[in-house]
């Protein structure tokens, strides 16, 4: 059993709410709500009543609570044993980021990190692309999207501000939209593959589609 599902379920448990889980285990909402029905899928019946106050165990869900927290106690006594011994995280980890994010922030934090875990290698995957996290291409994915996919958990770590940009030069000549309304006045570049879907390209494509 995924013990990243036991702990949602653990989460859910304690809190009474997918929002209380989410803020505890730090991940977004809707990881937490995809993690719990695929796991109560995979459990085969449902652990929680879903009422309009919150979530309450069903008696399946009373009964997995007592194992639950017997293999939490175990993970935690686990942790305790190796706090304070010689033990120094090592080896290579793959991360995979698109071009913007990885050379213009990515860069300067791996290298505070490396400097904390110096037995710790990175290797960096400068792409667009979704990878299968299955086949070890790559371990994290640093994506834009306020949405991870179903079979990845996702954790927000920054907000990205959108904007219209243009050139000094072309501002000069052909001057720049002062309104929103204006934007499609104006030559337009848009993305193409999988970029189209982010948030800020897909509103492009949705207004001014035949202009980008």
């Amino acid at each position: 059993m995924d013990w990243n599902a036991l702990k949602v379920f653990l989460a859910i448990a304690e809190t009474g709410t997918l929002a209380g889980a989410a803020r505890q285990l730090e991940v977004n909402h809707s990881t937490v709500f995809r993690r719990l029905n695929a796991f109560e899928v995979a459990f085969g019946g449902r652990v929680f009543e879903r009422l309009p106050q919150g979530y309450r165990l069903t008696s399946m869900g009373e009964e997995l609570l007592l194992r639950a927290e017997k293999i939490a106690d175990a993970f935690d006594d686990l942790d305790r044993s190796i706090v304070g011994k010689d033990f120094q995280p090592r080896g290579v980890v793959k991360i995979t980021a698109p071009n913007n994010i990885a050379y213009h922030f990515l860069s300067r934090y791996l290298t505070d990190f490396n400097k904390t875990y110096p037995d710790i290698r990175f290797e960096l995957l400068v792409s667009n692309l979704e990878f299968n996290m299955n086949d070890r291409r790559a371990d994290i994915a640093v994506r834009a999207t306020p949405s991870p996919p179903e079979h990845l958990v996702g954790r927000s770590i920054s907000t990205i501000s959108w904007g219209v940009y243009t050139s000094a030069k072309f501002r000069d000549e052909f001057g720049a939209p002062s309104e929103l309304n204006q934007v499609g006045q104006y030559p337009l570049i848009g993305a193409t593959g999988a970029m189209r879907k982010l948030p800020a390209f897909a509103w492009l494509e949705k207004h001014y589609g035949e202009l980008s």
